[in-house]
């Protein structure tokens, strides 16, 4: 891992969106009785959200930690994806081999260490240099987008990739605008509470690895509605900042308790009279942009600090 390098990737991440436009994918032929998505870290997140989205359509779908002790009884038709950017997620690769049938392994290493029955499938993505899931967390993201065409037969258009895109340039050229909104959430009180609807909750998860994993700083993740029941708890007696992502139905209720307790908010995405500090970017509107971009201010500044250190 490497501060540089990472900002590097970080100004890669438009053209990594538009090399990702339209790609389509080295899936095999897939049965649709069950999907189950396996991986770590940021591979797991966008299970948990790809898992959810499938449900939403009908289809039987589960995400998995590769790190589980057991194996689920899998039927022939079930379709098992495992992730891993690096192709080097030991949890990953030993979940793999103990697998007697055939998984798909969605990688951006032209040649994991995985035994040669299971098909690999290639991320696409740009290459990624700086040690941490950014690129691919993107390439990720189509690809599970990809399958989920292939799985349903309704086409997922290029739009979302092209906007987001175009939104992740703009983020990325205004950093001076908006950088300290979110440098003092991180740092200027006792840690930051990442909070997301659940239909992105990857991006709160994702934003807050970003925290831990480059300056090591604390920072928490959690789906808007069961922030209340969790999270709402620390913020009576310590000084966490909330960095909300707009859209879901129970902001009202986030927000109803950090005016109470009188915490800093910054809200992405959307506007609120009862936040700090509102951060738009073009195209917010659109989900799949949220979701391909809304991480790239954590991660922008994530970088800088870092590099700081």
């Amino acid at each position: 891992m490497k501060a540089s390098k990472f900002s590097d990737d970080l100004q890669k991440k438009a053209d990594n969106l538009l090399h990702l436009s339209g790609h389509q994918f080295d899936w095999p032929d897939l049965p649709s009785r069950r999907v189950v998505i396996v991986g770590m870290g940021s591979s797991y997140f966008l299970g948990q959200w790809f898992s959810h989205r499938l449900q939403m359509v009908g289809i039987n779908a589960f995400a998995l930690l590769a790190s589980s002790r057991d194996i689920p009884v899998l039927a022939d038709s079930d379709v098992v994806v495992a992730i891993s950017a690096t192709g080097q997620s030991a949890e990953t690769a030993a979940f793999v081999d103990r697998i007697e049938r055939p998984v798909i392994f969605l990688t951006n290493n032209p040649e994991p260490p995985i035994h040669s029955r299971h098909h690999v499938v290639s991320l696409h993505s740009l290459p990624e240099t700086g040690g941490v899931a950014s690129l691919t967390y993107q390439a990720t993201i189509a690809a599970l987008l990809d399958l989920e065409q292939r799985l349903t037969g309704q086409a997922v258009p290029d739009s979302p990739f092209i906007k987001a895109a175009e939104a992740t340039s703009w983020i990325i050229e205004t950093q001076a605008d908006w950088h300290k909104e979110i440098l003092e959430q991180v740092t200027g009180g006792e840690g930051a509470q990442f909070v997301a609807p659940l239909e992105r909750l990857s991006s709160a998860q994702q934003s807050a690895l970003m925290m831990r994993e480059c300056p090591r700083i604390r920072a928490e993740a959690s789906e808007a509605g069961d922030w209340a029941h969790i999270d709402v708890y620390l913020t009576k007696n310590h000084d966490l900042r909330v960095v909300l992502f707009a859209g879901s139905p129970w902001q009202e209720q986030v927000l109803d308790w950090t005016t109470e307790r009188k915490r800093r908010v910054v809200l992405i995405g959307g506007h609120s009279d009862r936040v700090d500090v509102s951060l738009h970017y073009p195209h917010e509107d659109d989900e799949l942009v949220a979701l391909l971009t809304e991480t790239t201010f954590a991660e922008l500044v994530a970088a800088k600090l870092w590099s700081e250190q």
